[in-house]
């Protein structure tokens, strides 16, 4: 079973950051993809890691 999981490796506290992804098939293949894909850390700090928003976060954009 395929699976793509956002990967988070920074030691940034606030600012952009490429996202990375890790992709996974089975337990023998593993690769991980840095993308060009800019984001604020201010957003992702808004989501748990199972990706639900947490708590008293109402409006996300």
């Amino acid at each position: 079973m395929e699976r793509i999981t956002l990967y988070l490796r920074t030691t940034k506290m606030s600012g952009k950051i490429k996202l990375r992804f890790r992709l996974t098939e089975g337990r023998e293949v593993l690769l991980f993809h840095k993308s060009q894909i800019d984001t604020d850390l201010a957003d992702l700090k808004k989501f748990e890691m199972d990706g639900s928003l947490k708590p008293r976060v109402s409006i996300y954009n």
